[in-house]
């Protein structure tokens, strides 16, 4: 009876076609269900390197979990039980085409069976793995086979760009990791895993076996790790023989790890931060420094992937949530208008559009980000940021009024209108005491504008420090008037050479008191 289920199911798998396509990569096999999956899974003369694959839904493969029942662990004096998913490629005949995931996800995949080689695809050899997410995977490998991983269990050669996975991985062989069992060679890039993956050796949060001439670049884990043995094990990676690893992390908090074969450890705070990430030159959607391919969103709600950075094709990654305004107000001085305002928190806010009405007349455009930095917006963030426009030459006797607008990443507009009726009188809402915006913008690359204003006269010293306190640049030294005044930094010491990235502290200091700012620096 057992013998027939198995039967049964390749027999239904080959009453299925792929849902469309040729399989060229003009015209590539479509796989839009888990029939598809099953398909592509039994058909081994599909995996050569000339067979091209894009994934056209989301689909469910919690099915899996009773798929073929059989002698999973090649124990004679067990009871027979579900093998669950048969992987696509193993050590025999490699999956060598390519596998466009086209943003999509697969959630539920069950395998628990003993065999080399475990994950959706078991071995891949000069293979192209993208834009795919493995959700909730259970994968158990049960004697001394080698490789699973939550997306491939090898990586003989090839490539893994743009790919998630989050489940559980658990072997009681070497070379197990969230993502991928065992990178020989090929690379892995813009990748992250939250797997928990267990093992008795070379186990690692995102690859167990990482050999040369492998590359893992700017990929990360969360996933907790755990070796049941004395071997090689790793928050990130478990064994390393010499492969390029760069700018990849993972979390000493949650994996339970503070060392890894190679990568950088980071506590928890430090990775749901994402300047953690742009510092090391990762491409997000909020900035343009590190490029504008886009890979990566800041988790700004919490919601997609409890507040790790998240790939941007996800879904929830392109909510545009409304700039948070506490403040906006205008103040005449002289012949001029100083506007200000405040955000708490942006998310993909692209930038700022000034308008003003003339005597209650028509709303005209006076400035905007398309073509004033300073009206810049700070892309997704969650701390505070000051901003100010001077309007010149006010004529007396017009009545002006003011709006601003942010403008999303998506081309939404939203509009905020003053809070407090324009000032009238000269210096009336200066400070008491000496007030230090922060600067502008930061992070920055290479130069940034810092501000203060008084309430009085002072002579004021603004200088620049690095992490341990030594001074690399006095920018201001003099008496000034009460009122607005800013001065630019070029990221430069007192020798006129530039300084490295990294974290840097401006201190502004008058008779009326000192203040204390910190700034960002990226390469």
């Amino acid at each position: 009876m057992k013998r027939l289920v198995v039967v049964l199911l390749a027999m239904v798998a080959g009453l299925f076609a792929y849902s469309g396509g040729d399989g060229s990569s003009g015209d590539p096999y479509q796989i839009a269900s888990l029939a598809d999956l099953l398909e592509l899974s039994t058909t081994s003369g599909d995996w050569v390197a000339t067979t091209y694959f894009i994934q056209k839904a989301d689909f469910d493969a919690s099915a899996t979990s009773g798929w073929n029942v059989g002698d999973h662990d090649g124990d004679v004096g067990t009871a027979d039980e579900a093998m669950g998913f048969s992987p696509i490629g193993n050590a025999d005949t490699p999956f060598a085409g390519t596998y466009d995931g086209q943003n999509h996800t697969i959630s539920g995949l069950t395998i628990n069976r003993n065999a080399q080689g475990l994950g959706l695809f078991g071995e891949v050899d000069a293979a192209t793995i993208s834009n795919l997410g493995m959700v909730s995977v259970n994968i158990t490998n049960h004697t001394t086979y080698r490789y699973a991983g939550g997306l491939v269990g090898h990586v003989i050669s090839g490539t893994v760009n743009n790919c998630y996975s989050t489940g559980w991985v658990k072997a009681a062989a070497y070379g197990v990791g969230g993502l991928a069992g065992k990178l020989s060679s090929g690379t892995i890039s813009n990748c992250y895993s939250t797997v928990d993956v267990e093992t008795t050796g070379y186990v690692g949060g995102l690859v167990g076996f990482c050999a040369t001439p492998g590359i893992i670049s700017n990929c990360y884990s969360t996933g907790a790790v755990v070796s049941t043995a004395l071997s090689s094990y790793g928050g990130l990676v478990g064994k390393f023989t010499g492969a390029s690893v760069t700018n990849s992390f993972w979390d000493i908090d949650s994996s339970g790890q503070a060392s890894s074969a190679v990568g950088t450890g980071k506590t928890t705070a430090e990775m749901k931060d994402y300047t953690t990430f742009t510092a090391a030159g990762w491409d997000f959607v909020s900035e343009t420094t590190n490029g504008t391919d886009n890979y990566w969103d800041a988790d700004q709600t919490t919601l997609v992937n409890s507040g790790y950075p998240i790939l941007s094709w996800q879904t929830g990654a392109d909510n545009s949530l409304p700039v948070e305004l506490s403040l906006f107000t205008a103040t005449r001085k002289d012949n001029s208008m100083l506007l200000n305002w405040i955000t708490e928190s942006e998310i993909e806010n692209l930038g700022f559009i000034l308008e003003r009405s003339e005597n209650s007349g028509p709303w005209q455009e006076i400035a905007s980000y398309k073509d004033n930095p300073n009206l810049a917006g700070q892309g997704s963030v969650s701390y505070r940021t000051e901003y100010s426009y001077t309007d010149a030459n006010i004529i007396n006797g017009i009545e002006y009024n003011y709006r601003l607008a942010d403008v999303s990443y998506e081309g939404e507009v939203k509009y905020h209108t003053l809070s407090s009726k324009v000032e009238d009188a000269n210096h009336t809402l200066l400070p008491a005491e000496m007030r230090v915006h922060q600067n502008y913008p930061n992070p920055f690359n290479p130069s940034t504008m810092i501000s203060w204003e008084l309430g009085a006269s002072n002579r004021v010293e603004l200088s620049v420090y690095d992490v341990s306190g030594r001074l690399i640049r006095e920018l201001v030294n003099s008496r000034q008037t009460a009122g607005y005044h800013e001065t630019l930094w070029d990221g430069s010491d007192a020798e006129g050479q530039l300084v490295p990235a990294g974290l840097y502290f401006y201190r502004v200091s008058s008779a009326q008191q000192t203040q204390t700012q910190k700034m960002l620096l990226l390469k």
